[in-house]
Protein backbone atom coordinates (compact mmCIF):
# COMPACT_ATOMS: atom_id res chain seq x y z
CA UNK A 1 0.00 0.00 0.00
CA UNK A 2 1.44 3.62 -0.96
CA UNK A 3 0.45 6.43 0.63
CA UNK A 4 0.36 10.12 -1.65
CA UNK A 5 1.18 10.12 -5.26
CA UNK A 6 1.63 7.16 -7.24
CA UNK A 7 5.08 6.59 -8.31
CA UNK A 8 4.18 4.71 -11.44
CA UNK A 9 3.17 7.72 -13.25
CA UNK A 10 -0.67 6.91 -13.07
CA UNK A 11 -2.99 9.58 -13.20
CA UNK A 12 -4.87 11.41 -11.10
CA UNK A 13 -7.84 9.49 -10.57
CA UNK A 14 -6.86 6.36 -12.25
CA UNK A 15 -8.57 3.44 -10.61
CA UNK A 16 -5.76 0.91 -9.01
CA UNK A 17 -5.21 -2.05 -7.04
CA UNK A 18 -4.08 -2.56 -4.34
CA UNK A 19 -3.89 -6.05 -2.35
CA UNK A 20 -4.34 -6.67 1.14
CA UNK A 21 -4.25 -9.21 3.23
CA UNK A 22 -7.45 -9.64 4.88
CA UNK A 23 -6.29 -10.91 8.52
CA UNK A 24 -3.98 -8.35 8.99
CA UNK A 25 -6.23 -5.51 7.86
CA UNK A 26 -8.85 -6.60 10.46
CA UNK A 27 -6.28 -7.07 12.99
CA UNK A 28 -5.12 -3.64 12.65
CA UNK A 29 -8.89 -2.17 12.53
CA UNK A 30 -9.17 -4.52 15.38
CA UNK A 31 -6.90 -2.44 18.00
CA UNK A 32 -8.86 0.93 17.41
CA UNK A 33 -12.38 -0.26 17.67
CA UNK A 34 -12.33 0.26 21.60
CA UNK A 35 -11.91 4.00 21.42
CA UNK A 36 -14.72 4.17 18.88
CA UNK A 37 -17.50 5.96 20.25
CA UNK A 38 -20.82 4.63 19.65
CA UNK A 39 -24.28 4.99 21.27
CA UNK A 40 -26.26 2.54 23.09
CA UNK A 41 -28.65 2.15 20.12
CA UNK A 42 -25.37 1.51 18.10
CA UNK A 43 -23.74 -1.36 20.05
CA UNK A 44 -25.21 -4.36 18.50
CA UNK A 45 -23.62 -3.28 15.09
CA UNK A 46 -20.64 -2.40 16.49
CA UNK A 47 -20.51 -6.13 18.42
CA UNK A 48 -21.26 -7.34 14.73
CA UNK A 49 -18.43 -5.45 13.34
CA UNK A 50 -16.34 -6.47 16.05
CA UNK A 51 -17.37 -10.03 15.54
CA UNK A 52 -16.69 -10.18 11.64
CA UNK A 53 -13.43 -8.56 12.06
CA UNK A 54 -12.11 -11.28 14.87
CA UNK A 55 -13.34 -14.50 12.36
CA UNK A 56 -11.45 -13.08 9.52
CA UNK A 57 -8.59 -11.94 11.13
CA UNK A 58 -8.74 -15.24 13.17
CA UNK A 59 -9.00 -16.98 9.10
CA UNK A 60 -12.41 -18.17 10.18
CA UNK A 61 -13.84 -16.73 6.77
CA UNK A 62 -13.03 -17.15 3.34
CA UNK A 63 -13.03 -13.50 1.48
CA UNK A 64 -13.81 -13.73 -2.29
CA UNK A 65 -13.55 -11.54 -5.19
CA UNK A 66 -16.51 -9.16 -5.52
CA UNK A 67 -18.09 -9.89 -8.76
CA UNK A 68 -18.44 -6.84 -10.89
CA UNK A 69 -22.54 -5.71 -11.03
CA UNK A 70 -24.44 -5.39 -14.25
CA UNK A 71 -25.59 -2.11 -14.69
CA UNK A 72 -29.20 -1.46 -14.84
CA UNK A 73 -31.24 -0.39 -17.85
CA UNK A 74 -32.04 3.40 -18.52
CA UNK A 75 -35.14 4.25 -17.00
CA UNK A 76 -36.73 5.11 -20.02
CA UNK A 77 -35.61 2.26 -21.72
CA UNK A 78 -38.31 0.05 -23.07
CA UNK A 79 -38.99 -2.83 -20.86
CA UNK A 80 -37.74 -6.32 -22.28
CA UNK A 81 -40.27 -8.55 -24.70
CA UNK A 82 -40.85 -12.34 -24.05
Amino acid sequence: MQNGVNGAGAQAGAPHTVQVNPQQAAAFALQFLPRVPHTHAEREAFDMATMFLQAIASGQVQLVPAQPQAQAPALDAPAPTQ
